[in-house]
């Protein structure tokens, strides 16, 4: 479990380099969001339980799909 919170932790910082800051912190507890690279064409995935990766968007793949939650 933490190796899928560690690639998602890169995976932000990684996109933080072509999104705004101000984006990532609104988002809303409860809410599905597609994390998309600002150059377009390459969203975040989920592969299985313990990886992390971009791949091209794909707006049926629900493994593209992030639910925002708070600990």
């Amino acid at each position: 479990m933490k190796r899928i919170f560690t690639h998602l932790f890169v995976a932000v910082l990684l996109m933080l380099s072509t999104t705004s800051w101000a984006q990532l912190s609104s988002l809303e507890v409860g809410q599905i969001y597609r994390f998309e690279s600002a150059r377009g064409g390459r969203s975040l995935r989920a592969n299985g339980f313990d990886d992390v990766h971009t791949k091209t968007t794909d707006l049926n793949d629900k493994a593209q799909e992030w639910y925002v939650t708070k600990d």
